[in-house]
């Protein structure tokens, strides 16, 4: 009785989730959404232990639902992922790489790999057009490109600092299957030691470990860079992301959704 009480609950809840909270509809409905229930019978009954018998009184009220109800939007999204969708410690996103067709295109590679993660097919010289200024990528541009194009409007600029560390932004865009944009000096990256410390862009697309530094958690990257010796698909700490993002001067920014 008690696990069937629950279990009803519990859906009821992530049916209301996902009713309230856009992002979390949107996921529902997209090509990553799981097809069949978010949990085994072995994962209900592992949720339902964990609950007390004043957790599941407090479910079954009115108020409880009303309080859920008047959380935001972040509120909503996060009980979502965390207790209900997911509670994975590693996410990856699996991306089609593309190399650099110019020494300055990295900015377009990038791009052009995100856009097609969403489905939109585009050139890295047709994406060069709107995103280079001067010969390079721009922050803004980029940011306004992926929110104009890719289906994703929430795409944002975000600085780092020696106290900001950027870790909680890519953990939390790549948690909501959006890939990050990175702009980093090179060589800071382990795949790329020997090469400059000129300012480069790759993109982020996966953590392990939540992708917290005090967890032992890291980065899954792709970098386009033209010389094939540097290219590909690779992982890094969270603290060496940090850093790669932080050494490159003027331009310490990374861009998630």
């Amino acid at each position: 009785m008690k696990n069937g009480k629950v279990k009803f609950l519990l859906s009821l809840l992530l049916a209301t989730v996902l009713t309230l909270c856009p992002l979390c509809s949107a996921y529902a409905d997209s090509a990553h959404a799981p097809e069949a229930s978010p949990f085994t019978d072995e994962e209900w009954n592992a949720i339902i232990s964990s609950l007390s018998e004043e957790q599941i009184a407090e479910m079954s009220t009115d108020a409880y639902w009303e309080e859920q109800q008047a959380h935001s939007e972040m509120t909503m999204r996060e009980f979502a992922r965390h207790s209900l969708l997911r509670s994975e410690r590693d996410q990856f996103l699996s991306m089609q790489p593309f190399q650099q067709e110019h020494d300055n295109y990295c900015g377009p590679a990038s791009v052009k790999m995100i856009m097609n993660y969403y489905g939109k097919l585009r050139t890295q010289d047709s994406i060069a057009g709107e995103i280079l200024v001067g010969g390079l990528a721009d922050a803004e541009r980029m940011m306004k490109y992926l929110n104009a194009y890719s289906g994703c409007t929430s795409y944002a600029t975000r600085w780092v600092s020696k106290s900001i560390h950027c870790y909680y932004n890519i953990w939390y865009s790549i948690l909501n299957y959006h890939p990050v944009l990175a702009s980093v000096c090179q060589n800071e990256l382990p795949n790329n030691t020997g090469s400059s410390r000129d300012g480069h862009i790759i993109v982020i697309n996966g953590y392990y470990n939540e992708g917290h530094p005090s967890a032992g958690g890291g980065f899954y990257y792709i970098d386009p860079h033209y010389n094939s010796n540097y290219y590909g698909q690779f992982s890094c700490s969270a603290e060496i992301m940090n850093k790669a993002i932080f050494e490159n001067e003027g331009k310490r920014y990374y861009i998630s959704a």
